[in-house]
This record gives C-alpha cells, structure tokens and sequence, in this order.
C-alpha cells in the first residue's frame, strides 16, 4: 500500500482501463468510466431523473450488477482502515 493509501484515498483498481464515455440522457452528462470487472459512473444531477438504469447497464454489458454510493465506499474504506 502506498503512503497515499493509507492516509484514505481511494485509488482505482488495478487493472483499470481509463475507458470514459459521456451518456447525454438528461440535463448533465453521466460519466461511466470502464475497469476490467465494473463501470464508475457519475451521476453530475442524481441517479434518480436518469436514463442510464441498472437495467440498461445490466441489458447492454450482458451481465447482472449491483451499485455503491460512492460516499458509502469511502465510508468502508475508511473504517477498514481504523479497524
């Protein structure tokens, strides 16, 4: 684990491929950003008013998901770390 790491911050995977796009279907461009098992996605104006659903993922990747907060993520990290 690098420095950085240990004081929190979060750090693609490794194995992450830098592929982006930028899905136009509401009022701000979501943002899905492509690893070797899973997407970021970024949500500039919420998840909820969206058109880019876990549905649509799920039907155009072939596979099932399931999706994480972001701020839910640091919240485990960081309690990983305390631990």
């Amino acid at each position: 684990m690098t420095s950085e790491q240990d004081q929190g911050e979060l750090r693609p995977p490794e194995g992450y491929l830098g592929a982006t796009a930028r899905i136009t279907s509401g009022p701000a461009p979501e943002l899905v950003e492509a690893g070797t098992r899973h997407l970021y996605i970024s949500y500039p104006c919420g998840q909820g008013d969206s058109k880019l659903t876990n549905v649509a993922i799920e039907r155009l990747v072939q596979s099932r998901g399931t999706a994480r907060n972001w701020n839910t993520i640091r919240k485990i990290h960081s309690a990983l770390i305390e631990a």
